[in-house]
């Protein structure tokens, strides 16, 4: 955000976006950070029992009924429509929704002794991937 640009006023979502998660990282002691990682979104991209009103409900599908239930509750400010860029899966060419989830990491280059000679026993489906795989 400039000063000439946008409101001044913005929200942090540390478990949907990756500057709001290391600004809050950043800015919060560890335990105090973790919790504010409030995520009611599960691996289908629905959400969890935490919102009750929209549990099992894809949080993409359903982003006119939560305007329509903050404004019949009083506490929308504002609605209006911005556009913008959105990221979308390449392959699949559906929305991507940004979540923190704890992901595990192999330290490929420590094992590509071991593993670069075993690709020649591979079947890889599609063909291709084999070259990704080894190269």
């Amino acid at each position: 955000m400039t000063e000439d640009s946008g409101t001044g006023i913005a929200h942090e979502a540390p478990a949907f976006g990756e500057d709001d998660y290391h600004l809050v990282m950043s800015i919060l002691p560890p335990e105090q950070a973790k919790e504010r990682l409030f995520n009611p979104v599960d691996d289908h991209g629905e959400f969890t029992d935490e919102v009750p009103d929209f549990a099992g409900r894809n949080v993409i599908e359903t982003n006119k009924d939560v305007i329509k239930n903050l404004k019949e509750r009083g506490l929308l400010v504002k609605q209006e429509t911005i556009n913008h860029s959105y990221p979308h899966c390449p392959r699949t060419k559906e929305p991507i929704i940004y979540r923190a989830m704890e992901s595990r990491f192999v330290k490929e280059k420590e094992l590509t002794a071991k593993t670069l000679p075993l690709a020649e026993q591979i079947n890889f489906v599609p063909e291709q991937i084999k070259t990704r795989f080894t190269n």
